[in-house]
């Protein structure tokens, strides 16, 4: 998947993006939302070389990663799940908006997904917002379904999208 919007590009990842990447997942204000406990260098690492799921990198026109996404096909023939991170100096500016609409639309129209969902835990408001705000709904409340590496249990909102009700959110994303 190669995309390009009107303000970023969405790639492959690759090792050179791993410094980038690991200075931003490694930083406790974004750590503390992601399922995994390795934020190691080789942790990351592992991140960028595993076939699936497929790890994107997300750039402004300049070139400057902003953050990455993940997606992938879930459990379903015709289902994907889509996650995304945006590095702290970046957020609050509609990046992952943009590039969370510009993915779906590619899994909708070139892929042909009829279903995409997306997870986040109840605390990370930015991210379940983002997700009502492309029209994703909220399926479900999940009560301390995920264990955390230090013993605690997380909860979790499940959102999806249907193709047959997709459409690109006004002024959120000009097409790829």
């Amino acid at each position: 998947m190669h995309l390009r919007t009107r303000r970023l590009v969405i790639r492959a990842a690759t090792q050179m993006d791993l410094p980038k990447l690991y200075s931003y997942l490694s930083c406790g204000e974004t750590s503390q939302f992601l399922p995994t406990s390795d934020v190691s260098l080789d942790g990351v690492k592992t991140l960028i070389d595993k076939p699936y799921p497929h790890t994107f990198v997300i750039t402004n026109i300049h070139g400057k990663i902003v953050g990455h996404l993940l997606f992938h096909l879930w459990h379903e023939k015709h289902t994907y799940k889509l996650g995304w991170v945006i590095a702290p100096e970046y957020r609050g500016k509609g990046f992952a908006t943009e590039a969370a609409s510009a993915v779906m639309d590619f899994g909708f129209h070139d892929l042909n997904a009829h279903r995409i969902i997306a997870t986040a835990q109840p605390e990370n408001v930015a991210s379940w917002r983002l997700m009502e705000k492309i029209g994703m709904r909220r399926e479900g409340h999940f009560i301390q379904c995920i264990a955390r590496a230090d013993g605690t249990w997380w909860d979790e909102y499940f959102y999806a999208a249907l193709k047959s009700s997709w459409q690109v959110p006004e002024g959120v994303f000009s097409g790829y």
